[in-house]
């Protein structure tokens, strides 16, 4: 990403399992002040620490004095859920945790092979996962306790990191241009030249951007089915569940939204990738967002007006569902820069 970054005072670090840089026009103290809002909120949210809040309310069902930033997670979380009729689901902890993911992403063996994997025999979600579709009543809360209903496990890993991104923005927000990312999601101020360039990662060559955007701020969140994956008893995974399978999700290799907020822009993103190539780029449509979904071929499928972002690359326009049922059809339209 580029916007003469050398007049902006940088800062990069370690947390949430990835490598986080923020810039501000503002002195080193804000940049500690946002610094810090990522390692309280990872003490406090991971599902890899025995002792964070997460893992007890997980383990024992309630949790008492519950801190702001995990009501506030439950609480987007339970949000994201309902806009996106379930397929952001938090509830999948359980399952995640039985396919291996039980540890930080850097302890579990990767997974070096074709896509897309052979799928896990068995993997249903379950009746604790699988309960309560309409998104109510899986957590609650009760005085100075949160709860959470019998069997449910929460993960948060789909809004925790994009929350984070969007507080510590707050705290740079006043001081000018700035810029804070983790992992490629990032929220952006004002540029200080004409515009923000925020690369689109190709999911098959990490080394390369499949697409070059121009954006004057908003915030931008991806997902990819190729990042974190591992084999567990011969049979390969990654960490996106499609929650109507219980399974690794298949319909595409990776999305990515824009959004006002890095934790919308996240679950929508999230949301898109299993909706696949046609659905995907139009469900960010409906919902006023824009995005891409990158199909398990390479190409690039966009939301009606997307192509209007691009400093380079090529995307197919998704502008139309021509089918319905099992058989999704689409128009696109090339749009190339």
């Amino acid at each position: 990403m580029g916007s003469s970054a050398g007049e902006l005072r940088v800062r990069r670090f370690r947390s949430m399992g990835t490598t986080v840089t923020m810039a501000t026009q503002g002195g080193e103290d804000l940049l500690d002040d946002a610094a810090h809002i990522f390692f309280r909120v990872e003490e406090r949210l991971s599902r890899f620490r025995p002792e964070s809040e997460l893992s007890r309310l997980n383990r024992e069902g309630r949790l008492e004095n519950p801190s702001p930033e995990l009501l506030a997670a439950l609480a987007v979380a339970e949000e994201g859920f309902k806009l996106t009729a379930g397929l952001f689901d938090p509830r999948v902890g359980r399952l995640l945790r039985g396919f291996g993911y039980d540890r930080d992403f850097s302890l579990l063996a990767s997974a070096e092979d074709e896509w897309p994997p052979p799928l896990p025999q068995g993997a249903g979600l379950g009746e604790a996962v699988s309960a309560g579709a309409s998104g109510r009543g899986w957590w609650r809360v009760e005085g100075d306790l949160v709860v959470l209903d019998p069997g449910v496990e929460i993960d948060l890993g789909g809004v925790a990191k994009g929350l984070t991104v969007d507080w510590a923005a707050e705290v740079l927000r006043d001081e000018g241009a700035f810029f804070v990312e983790a992992g490629g999601d990032m929220v952006l101020g004002e540029p200080l030249e004409e515009c923000w360039r925020v690369g689109v990662e190709d999911p098959l060559d990490p080394s390369r951007d499949l697409l070059v955007l121009g954006l004057g701020g908003g915030a931008v969140a991806s997902s990819s089915v190729t990042k974190r994956r591992w084999v567990l008893a011969g049979a390969f995974y990654h960490h996106l569940v499609d929650p109507r399978t219980g399974q690794p999700a298949t319909s595409a290799l990776a999305a990515t939204a824009l959004a006002p907020t890095c934790a919308r822009a996240e679950v929508l993103a999230k949301a898109a990738l299993l909706l696949g190539p046609s659905g995907g780029p139009l469900f960010l449509h409906r919902l006023g967002a824009r995005g891409v979904v990158v199909g398990k071929g390479g190409s690039v499928f966009a939301s009606p007006g997307f192509g209007d972002l691009l400093l380079s690359g090529e995307v197919l326009e998704v502008v139309g569902v021509l089918g319905g049922g099992s058989r999704e059809a689409w128009a696109a339209s090339a749009v190339t820069w």
